[in-house]
C-alpha cells in the first residue's frame, strides 16, 4: 500500500507535467490615429461573429465540416471584442488624413456608424486563414446604409503552429480594414 504522502507527490508530479495554456491577442497595425479638431466621428459598432466562433479557444478547421477547439490555445479576450478593437484601431490609422475620428460613442451620438458581421474567421488544416465579412456604413440605421460591402479574404500562415495562424488572422483583419477604408472613402467626402 502506498503512503498518502507518496501518493500526493505522484499526483502532483503528474499534474506538473501538463502543457501550459497559451493565450493570443489580435493586434492592430502600427501607427497613430490622428485627432483633428473638426473631424466627423465614426463608431465601429461591436462586431458580430457566428456563434461557433464564440469560444475562448482558438478554433481551427479540420476537413470540410470539422472544427477543432484546443483548450491549451486560447484567446486573451473574447474574439468579437478583439476584432472590434483591431478594426477600430486600424480604421483610425487609415482615416487619419480624412478628418474622420474613430470613437467609442453610441451609434446615435456618432456622425457615422460602421456595422461589421463576420461570417467566417478561422485557419484551415493547411494553414490558410479564411475571413468572410459583410459591412454597412450608415448615419444611424444599419437598414438604411450609405454604402455596404463584402469581403472574402485568405491569408496563408508563414509557419506551422498557432502563433503563425494568429499572425495570418491579424494580416487578414488588416486587409479587411484596408478594403473597408478604401471602399468607404468616396462616401465620406
Amino acid at each position: 500500500m502506498l503512503m498518502p504522502g507518496l501518493l500526493a507527490a505522484v499526483a502532483l508530479a503528474a499534474c506538473s507535467g501538463s502543457a501550459p495554456t497559451h493565450y493570443y491577442a489580435l493586434t492592430a497595425m502600427a501607427g497613430e490615429p490622428a485627432s483633428p479638431a473638426h473631424a466627423r466621428t465614426m463608431t465601429v459598432v461591436p462586431v458580430k461573429i457566428p456563434e461557433y466562433l464564440n469560444h475562448a479557444e482558438v478554433i481551427t478547421r479540420e476537413g470540410e465540416h470539422g472544427l477543432k477547439l484546443d483548450s491549451l490555445q486560447q484567446w486573451a479576450e473574447p474574439l468579437d471584442l478583439g476584432i472590434t478593437r483591431v478594426l477600430s484601431s486600424d480604421l483610425g490609422i487609415l482615416f487619419r488624413n480624412d478628418r474622420i475620428v474613430i470613437s467609442n460613442a453610441a451609434p446615435s451620438l456618432a456622425d457615422l456608424s460602421l456595422w461589421v458581421q463576420i461570417r467566417q474567421f478561422e485557419v484551415g488544416a493547411g494553414g490558410t486563414c479564411m475571413l468572410s465579412a459583410a459591412w454597412a456604413l450608415a448615419k444611424a440605421d444599419p437598414d438604411r446604409p450609405i454604402t455596404r460591402g463584402n469581403a472574402e479574404i485568405t491569408e496563408k500562415a508563414t509557419a506551422p503552429g498557432y502563433d503563425a495562424a494568429v499572425g495570418a488572422m491579424n494580416r487578414a483583419l488588416e486587409t479587411l480594414s484596408r478594403r473597408i477604408a478604401d471602399e468607404l472613402r468616396p462616401s465620406l467626402h
